[in-house]
């Protein structure tokens, strides 16, 4: 009979033993009308913290130190702040919560009770798999009280908690269709070449089928002791330009291949038509590579990685233009031998063709 009462007693108490501490149930509730989301719905709360089950200690009757829980699951609970639309726009954004901490710890200090509640949260969405990080929420509000029992938890939980809300509602208002982190999709847009109709520019002449190679083009100095009779210098660049609406982010890039004239030099060659074609030639190498660039660049998906890829891609197509220029130089010895240099002159041709130039 004594432990059936004493059984009793326990079931009754507002407490109860969890291993060796005392558990206190904090009540959740939202007192305020739930906030209407800007460009998103909740689709998923993830509660992240090391031990889901507890939201912190506390100081009861005699000092006794308790142990915090939530009455029920804080996923669910930090859904009460948004009202989810019936309809959703296929514009919105599907937003994951996270929660990362919600603790709050209490000190006694000259008969006193200091305490601090504080909580983060951090907001993603899914991007073909991935979890992008958005923007995150992190606040706490310091309290004191004197010895004794304490209800006002969940008055301190429900403000970081709505503030959190209110964050996420403002970063997505503001950053909606401006903010490239809210990218879907990526697209590569290429653009015709830069002065592509109106080649010649000053000191720099840039790689057009309407303005081939002239010998009087060939402005620089050629220098003292050279074994070659002409060169000429081309070289390539790009220029990216990026736009975001609606989820998309579309990079637009351009291309050029261009020489500077006053690095091109005729030492020997005079007015020789071969030895000009060989320079074109050059030029036209470097076009080539412009093109391959063009095509490996439109294959490019990834969003997170798009622009040190293209920058990678850039510095591959560099070197492989280096080597290809060495290559077309030693195979037809600087145009002197004529069957390789009509081989090359055709295989660079049909690949222009087979770009559409």
């Amino acid at each position: 009979m004594k432990h059936l009462f004493f059984f009793m007693m326990c079931f009754v108490s507002p407490f109860y033993h969890w291993g060796q501490n005392l558990v206190k149930f904090v009540p959740l509730q939202t007192s305020e009308p739930p906030l209407t989301p800007t460009y998103f719905y909740i689709e998923k709360v993830s509660d992240i913290r090391n031990n889901s089950s507890r939201i912190g200690h506390a100081y009861g009757i005699d000092n006794a130190l308790l142990q915090l829980k939530p009455s029920y699951s804080l996923s669910k609970y930090s859904r009460s702040f948004f009202r989810n639309p019936i309809r959703r726009d296929t514009l919105d954004y599907a937003i994951t919560i996270h929660i990362k901490n919600l603790d709050i710890q209490e000190k006694i200090k000259d008969n006193m009770i200091h305490g601090e509640c504080g909580i983060e949260l951090v907001f993603s969405f899914d991007r073909a798999g991935t979890d992008v990080v958005l923007t995150s929420f992190k606040s706490k509000t310091l309290f004191k009280r004197s010895l004794g029992e304490y209800d006002n938890y969940q008055k301190m939980i429900e403000k970081l908690f709505r503030r959190g809300a209110e964050h996420l509602n403002q970063w997505m208002s503001l950053n909606y269709d401006k903010n490239p982190i809210l990218a879907r999709s990526l697209v590569i847009n290429i653009l015709p070449d830069y002065q592509i109709d109106h080649p010649d520019k000053g000191d720099t002449l840039f790689w057009s089928t309407a303005r081939p190679l002239r010998w009087s083009d060939f402005h620089g100095k050629p220098p003292v002791f050279t074994p070659y009779a002409a060169q000429v210098f081309s070289n390539f660049e790009y220029i990216g330009e990026v736009k975001f609406h609606k989820g998309v982010l579309t990079a637009n890039l351009q291309f050029k291949a261009y020489i500077l004239k006053s690095s091109s030099w005729n030492a020997r060659a005079g007015n020789s038509e071969s030895a000009l074609d060989h320079e074109q030639l050059h030029f036209d190498i470097t076009k080539t590579i412009i093109e391959k660039f063009k095509e490996k660049a439109r294959q490019i998906t990834s969003v997170e990685d798009y622009d040190s890829e293209i920058q990678l891609l850039f510095i591959d197509m560099y070197r492989l233009m280096n080597k290809l220029q060495k290559k077309y130089d030693a195979e037809t010895n600087h145009s002197i031998n004529i069957i390789d240099q009509e081989r090359w002159r055709m295989e660079v041709r049909n690949e222009l063709r087979g770009h559409g130039i």
